[in-house]
């Protein structure tokens, strides 16, 4: 099992911020992957364009 924290900042034309989050998963997961998990975890359900999230900062945990 893999534990993240991930830091983010995100931005659209409409809305903009940064934030955090942390989550676990089993498994190897692909760049594309981890990429859509954190747009799942921000905003409207994962529903910002591409390009609009900023990875800032990676940490495992484990």
């Amino acid at each position: 099992m893999n534990h993240f924290y991930v830091s983010y900042a995100y931005s659209d034309m409409v809305k903009h911020g940064y934030g955090y989050l942390e989550f676990k998963t089993e498994g190897q997961m692909s760049d594309e992957g981890f990429m859509d998990r954190v747009r799942k975890n921000i905003g409207d359900n994962g529903k910002l364009p591409d390009g609009s999230v900023t990875v800032l900062n990676i940490i495992k945990l484990n």
